[in-house]
């Protein structure tokens, strides 16, 4: 610029003695860039424009992009900021901040290209699953394991009373693969009933609004929990998209998803069975609850007050469940997916358990896998949670009530429903991971599916290897070689 400035002043004006300086009342702002000019002090003399950023070659029509820009729409959906927020750290630091409604332009035209990048990259590790099947020799690639999970922007019961609506507005309902030992995250819904225009309202004729697109997917008064709805779309969206069916389905205790597969198949969409599998996590957590509130329990438990015996029994509580759920996952570690044999081995377990507590070890030396069964040396001794006062009399009684806590989750009917000990560890992870883009301080309306499926390519990727991949094919690469 100052180069070609100095050629054109020296030509135009050659006895002129002034000297060039920026013109900044004509400046023209684009995001973190700028387009400057220069000007004479003595003359009239005013250079052309020019860029001071690199622009994203393209043949559309139009202004072309800032590469600055780009990255910076890039950066903001892999962190919980807006644009309010870059703008209050560049204030801060005494940097001229860009214009929020400069970063908005961008990140509205960047976060959809996001969406369509990370569609491709789930639909690509669909196809690599299918390939890795078909080489193992199994006999349908086109059929996997999976689990499932949604996240809302607000509690769902937290406007329990106050209003008849769910107080979420936006879901997230995420799919990951249960093949591999990465867990990829291969499907995603994301619906939201705000409008970036300011409705509320979408039901479809009433609804009118006066840009391009609406960001409100669903109506108001839609059930924005109603899961099952979410996982029949995003299970149709696999059939349609990679002729992909999920036979074993793994989700929390009172999802709706098992459902959709299950209907799916009954109209015929799908031909292969679902199998519903329960998350073993919350299966731990509703154990430890149904142990907490049997109100037998307290009778038999050592302790002269209710308040002493109830303390034993939240004790128990968390010590039994973490007996059952710790001699589950031992007998599929030494036993593999031999299922018949560890339902076997587990029904010995069981009474073994219930001899246990009642310090009757004859038969965890032989059955248990995580007792000994020797004085010195025993389940009971180890766990310093329940304390050396502990303790309950070996009575038919005391028993019945044991084996009742212990069938729970040894029963044969629970052991059908976890008999792959899988759970929904990855897209619970995720929807942690999710916070980092969408946080619950920050109301997206426009963007909450780009946001989303950002999340969900780093959550693939890792998030520096998101960035360098989303930069350079949109157009903007990271410098090589560089910090």
């Amino acid at each position: 610029m100052w180069n070609t400035a100095f050629k054109e002043h020296a030509s135009i004006s050659p006895v002129c003695n002034g000297f060039l300086h920026w013109d900044m009342k004509k400046e023209k702002i684009r995001g973190l860039g700028c387009r400057e000019q220069m000007k004479c002090t003595h003359c009239t003399y005013h250079s052309k424009y020019f860029s001071l950023y690199e622009e994203i070659a393209t043949n559309k029509p139009g202004r072309r992009r800032a590469k600055v820009n780009v990255g910076l729409a890039v950066g903001l959906s892999k962190t919980p900021m807006a644009a309010a927020g870059y703008i209050r750290l560049c204030l801060s630091t005494n940097l001229p901040p860009p214009s929020a409604r400069g970063i908005q332009d961008a990140c509205n035209k960047i976060l959809p290209e996001i969406e369509e990048i990370n569609k491709n990259d789930m639909k690509m590790r669909r196809e690599r699953i299918k390939d890795m099947q078909q080489q193992n020799g199994k006999s349908n690639p086109n059929v996997i394991n999976a689990q499932s999970d949604g996240m809302y922007n607000n509690n769902l019961y937290s406007g329990v009373g106050k209003t008849p609506f769910q107080p979420a507005t936006q879901v997230i309902y995420s799919l990951a693969e249960n093949v591999t030992q990465q867990h990829d995250i291969i499907g995603l819904v994301v619906h939201n009933k705000l409008c970036s225009k300011g409705k509320h309202l979408k039901p479809s004729d009433e609804h009118q609004c006066l840009g391009k697109d609406c960001s409100a997917t669903i109506p108001f008064e839609k059930s924005i929990g109603d899961e099952k709805t979410w996982a029949k779309e995003l299970l149709q969206e696999l059939k349609e998209s990679n002729d992909m069916e999920v036979e074993y389905l793994t989700t929390d205790p009172d999802s709706g998803a098992y459902q959709a597969a299950t209907d799916l198949h009954d109209e015929g969409v799908t031909k292969t069975k679902p199998t519903h599998q329960l998350d073993t996590r919350h299966i731990s957590k509703n154990h430890r609850l149904f142990i907490k509130k049997n109100s037998r329990l307290c009778e038999i438990l050592k302790g002269n007050t209710v308040k002493l015996r109830t303390q034993f029994q939240n004790k128990l509580a968390i010590d039994l469940s973490e007996r059952c759920h710790g001699e589950i996952c031992k007998a599929f570690d030494k036993y593999g997916n031999d299922i018949d044999l560890i339902r076997n081995k587990l029904t010995f377990a069981a009474d073994a358990i219930v001899d246990c507590y009642q310090d009757w070890h004859l038969k965890c030396a032989k059955h248990s896998l995580l007792c000994k069964g020797l004085r010195n040396n025993n389940w009971l001794g180890k766990r310093a949670l329940l304390g050396k006062k502990f303790g309950i009399k070996h009575t038919k009684k005391s028993s019945e009530i044991l084996r009742e806590c212990v069938n729970y989750r040894m029963c044969p009917a629970m052991m059908e429903k976890t008999k792959l000990n899988s759970n929904t560890q990855k897209v619970e992870a995720f929807n942690r991971a999710l916070r980092t883009s969408i946080p619950k301080n920050v109301t997206f309306s426009r963007n909450t599916s780009g946001r989303a499926h950002s999340a969900a390519h780093s959550v693939n990727v890792g998030t520096a290897n998101s960035i360098f991949t989303l930069c350079d094919k949109l157009g903007c690469s990271i410098t090589a070689n560089s910090k």
